[in-house]
């Protein structure tokens, strides 16, 4: 018997983290889950794209597989992290026109709380893009060039639908960093609906 789905990926996911918390305790929560998902792979053991057992062995869609399969020894040093603290996440939903109530209720804080005076202006992380079919994937800076060790960087992507999104409603794209040593490659997946 094959036992897959959350119910098995979530043990499995949850004690890489805690292994690259111990391996890296000065990393945030959100630099633990950005290593694992920038690091996970889209292709199986064979080097073909992963299938989705659940839509009669089709190619997976980043809505059935989320970012890929987690690769825990990439995860340990993925050369590039996406760190957040709360205030970014409420940046974004200011950017997004929430409303205070709304982010209130999705903060958890009172409405008195949220201040919208610097919304984030970028949703999204970049890189190097492999644009979804219809769709324009453009990433400002096209090139990430770090002096120091953990300087953090910032890149705005912008999306533009070309034509209207046929079949299921859905494309994929994604962007991808690649260091100039050919060692590191930070992938995050695009799903435009």
């Amino acid at each position: 018997m094959v036992i897959s789905g959350t119910s098995m990926a979530c043990p499995h996911a949850s004690g890489v983290a805690v292994l690259l918390k111990a391996a890296h305790p000065e990393w945030s929560v959100a630099a633990v889950r950005s290593a694992m998902m920038t690091t996970a792979a889209f292709v199986d053991n064979t080097g073909q794209l992963i299938r989705d057992a659940g839509n009669g062995y089709a190619f997976a869609s980043p809505l059935a597989v989320g970012a890929g399969h987690v690769n825990p020894n990439g995860a340990l040093n993925p050369g590039l992290v996406y760190d957040a603290v709360p205030r970014d996440y409420v940046n974004m939903l200011c950017g997004a026109n929430y409303t205070r109530a709304q982010i209130a209720a999705i903060a958890r804080l009172p409405p008195s709380a949220i201040d919208c005076s610097k919304p984030s202006a970028d949703l999204n992380y970049p890189v190097a893009v492999a644009s979804a079919k219809g769709v324009n994937i453009a990433v400002w800076p096209q090139k990430l060039e770090f002096r120091e060790t953990l300087q953090q960087l910032s890149y705005k992507v912008t999306v533009t639908v070309k034509s209207p999104i046929s079949g299921t409603g859905e494309n994929y794209g994604a962007i991808i960093w690649f260091d100039t040593s050919g060692k590191y490659t930070v992938r995050s997946p695009i799903v435009v609906l």
